[in-house]
């Protein structure tokens, strides 16, 4: 479960609340110490901090994590909370944060249900760059075969979604499912797989922002945009991207981002 804070960032550590329900267990916030070291909760990434610092420590068998994100030029503050294990589910009651200016707010923003993960011999069929590629679990991991090697890559991410990846092309050629009639019940294994629903994503490996990089260049529909970033993460489009397509940039430590669109 992912949750975005909205409107202001700035926090009333002395009049603001923070208190939530995991696993059966209420957890409170001390906005005075969010850190264990006497700090002060005063903005929003400090507060999602605390949050995850207290979830963690309480051993609740879930994980949480504080990150933000730059969309479309906005920063946004998240917490994610996940179960420990594969396929394990947890409980999520309330989650409480009191702004006494009645301005910000930290709500649910997405969430996924709990469920197995493909079992070892069961597999699904995908085409691409004319190409028919096997995705197979065996040994509990990932293998792929079939069409060029090398060429396809596989893995479930973070959120126990599976991601497939083509390396050697920026041209936007499609991954696609096999069809049934060329492989009978590949429909279902791609279900069985969470492929019933695919977005495609070009990816920027991590690098330092920086004002001084050179605009990333995009032609969408025979329309050209010009993405900049400045030293801080933020993208910007010129002009603004069409309907259906987001760029984001990642914070992954104090320096550096990754980003990346996706249509």
């Amino acid at each position: 479960m992912t949750y975005s804070f909205t409107g202001p960032t700035t926090i009333d550590q002395y009049l603001d609340s923070m208190n939530l329900t995991v696993a059966g267990t209420t957890l409170t916030v001390d906005m005075l110490d969010g850190d264990g070291l006497g700090n002060h909760v005063t903005t929003a990434q400090q507060l999602n901090d605390a949050v995850a610092r207290l979830v963690n420590n309480a051993n609740l068998g879930v994980t949480a994590t504080s990150f933000s994100e730059v969309v479309n030029s906005v920063t946004v503050y998240r917490l994610k909370i996940e179960a420990n294990e594969v396929g394990q589910s947890f409980s999520m009651g309330a989650v409480n944060f009191v702004d006494a200016s009645s301005n910000s707010t930290l709500s649910l923003s997405s969430s996924i249900t709990a469920k197995s993960m493909p079992q070892n011999g069961q597999g699904v069929y995908l085409d691409f760059a004319g190409e028919t590629y096997h995705i197979e679990m065996l040994d509990n991991e990932l293998r792929v075969s079939g069409g060029e090697e090398g060429r396809l890559t596989a893995y479930f991410d973070d959120q126990k979604k599976l991601q497939v990846v083509a390396g050697g092309t920026l041209s936007g050629e499609e991954i696609t499912i096999t069809s049934d009639s060329k492989i009978s019940g590949n429909s279902d294994n791609a279900t069985m797989f969470g492929l019933s629903t695919a977005k495609m994503r070009f990816a920027s490996t991590e690098f330092m922002a920086s004002a001084s990089l050179p605009s990333l260049n995009l032609t969408i529909d025979g329309t050209s945009y010009a993405i900049t970033m400045d030293s801080a993460g933020v993208l910007t489009s010129s002009p603004s991207l069409p309907s259906g397509v987001s760029i984001s940039s990642t914070v992954t430590g104090s320096a550096t981002r990754s980003c990346y669109y996706r249509i």
